[in-house]
């Protein structure tokens, strides 16, 4: 086909598609493995919250909650004169 020119995305793209297809319908069937079973859940997870943040900003409340958070047990540890921050953890080092 290709050396006589009959090549085309009309013919090809068709095929293509056709052959996805075929492919998704075998896929289904296949039994589900550990690895499969986890990839569907990513998918479902990541479109879940990608539409979760797009309904009610999702991830810069999250990311809100978790730096107060953050900050939070930042200012535990430095109110209980643990470890000075940046000193190794076995260090000597302490506040006060």
């Amino acid at each position: 086909m290709g050396s006589e020119g009959r090549l085309t995305s009309d013919v090809v793209f068709p095929a293509l598609l056709r052959a996805t297809e075929q492919l998704g319908r075998q896929l289904e069937q296949a039994p589900l493995t550990v690895v499969r079973g986890f990839q569907q859940l990513q998918v479902s997870t990541t479109n879940f919250l990608g539409q979760l943040d797009s309904a009610i900003g999702l991830s810069r409340t999250l990311g809100a909650a978790l730096g107060a958070a953050a900050r939070a047990l930042d200012g535990v540890r430095r109110g209980s004169g643990l470890l000075i921050v940046g000193a190794p953890l076995g260090s000597s080092k302490r506040w006060g």
